[in-house]
């Protein structure tokens, strides 16, 4: 076990699908392709009619609700308020310190359901229970974004793919799934889902951190 190896590599994905949702990055490169046997005079139309299109908001002063305050939800979080965010967090105990030497405030589930604009899980499985659910995503702002680079039965598929169809769930970010391949292809295709396919920490610099560390542990033994 090498917890906090992939940290920084979790985090840059996290604020990347942050950038994406909020930006239609994926959305705004498809329609660039879709532009380009489209003559001038009619591309120069679409391309005013595009940036209206794809204006999003700023991350810069949004709330962020980080679920999971461990090694990976700190960092987050200290990424996030280097952009700006005000960030909030929920963890299963209070982390001392995170209000004072975090910046961060700890808040209660429900606090942090109906205050965040982003929201990103960093928790071990729950065993069965969903935090992204029907019931929790009626809690939630309208238009709110879900991150998800924890385990994928943390969230409720069925229940995201209702909400985002509805518009109560603006867009997602996915890197884990219920099963893997994702067989949901609904869910994967919708246009405001990104998708990745569990690589939150598949960086060159994360599996060499990995792979120091366990060396690391296993010359510790015997000693």
């Amino acid at each position: 076990n090498t917890p906090g190896a992939n940290a920084n590599a979790v985090k840059e994905l996290v604020i990347a699908a942050m950038l994406v949702a909020s930006r239609d990055i994926l959305g705004g490169a498809d329609w660039v392709q879709e532009q380009a046997h489209t003559p001038k005079v009619e591309l120069t139309q679409a391309v005013e009619k595009g940036k209206s299109a794809f204006a999003g908001p700023e991350l810069y002063h949004k709330t962020l609700g980080i679920i999971g305050f461990g090694r990976i939800g700190q960092a987050l979080g200290r990424m996030a308020k280097g952009l700006g965010m005000e960030v909030i967090a929920y963890n299963r105990s209070h982390v001392p310190g995170i209000e004072e030497r975090m910046g961060m405030k700890y808040v209660e589930l429900d606090e942090l359901f109906a205050r965040a604009d982003f929201i990103s899980l960093h928790t071990p499985s729950l065993g069965g229970v969903k935090l992204i659910s029907r019931e929790n995503i009626a809690k939630m702002k309208d238009g709110v974004v879900i991150i998800n680079t924890s385990r994928g039965d943390n969230v409720d598929e069925r229940d995201l793919l209702e909400a985002l169809n509805a518009g109560k769930v603006r867009a997602a970010g996915l890197d884990v799934y219920t099963e893997e391949p994702s067989a949901n292809a609904a869910l994967y295709s919708h246009p405001n889902v990104s998708c990745t396919p569990h690589i939150g920490a598949a960086t060159k610099e994360a599996q060499q951190r990995i792979g120091t560390e366990i060396v690391e542990i296993i010359q510790g033994f015997g000693k």
